[in-house]
């Protein structure tokens, strides 16, 4: 998995970095605080197959953001990380391009089974 990892919180960010760095399967290819800067590493060629983005960030929020990176590229994979209630965002998430919307009250293995399972339906498309 090649993952460009969206969050304004450095703190969140880096950690997840650091953390799905460190897994065998994932290759943290980029970081970015916001949507513009994550259209923008696509743009400059970067070569991802997933995007892990927040949902409420400044300027381009997460639902803008996966509406843009689907339109840009249908077979990039987004998966949106958030504080909001799932029964309030899940919907809606899915319905704007994501392949899945979890809460980051969840754990980190959460996290890593719904990546690993985008990752594994893409050999089905």
């Amino acid at each position: 998995m090649r993952i460009i990892v969206v969050d304004d919180h450095p703190v969140v960010r880096n950690g997840l970095c650091q953390l799905l760095g460190g897994q065998d399967d994932i290759e943290i290819l980029a970081s970015a605080a916001d949507g513009d800067a994550t259209l923008a590493l696509l743009k400059s060629g970067i070569q991802a197959n997933m995007v892990l983005t927040d949902l409420n960030m400044r300027g381009m929020d997460g639902w803008e953001l996966t509406r843009q990176l689907t339109a840009l590229n249908p077979a990039l994979f987004v998966i949106i990380l958030t504080l909001h209630p799932q029964i309030a965002v899940k919907q809606r998430a899915l319905a704007a391009g994501a392949k899945d919307c979890l809460s980051k009250d969840g754990d980190i293995d959460e996290l890593l089974s719904a990546l690993r399972a985008a990752h594994a339906s893409r050999a089905e498309i």
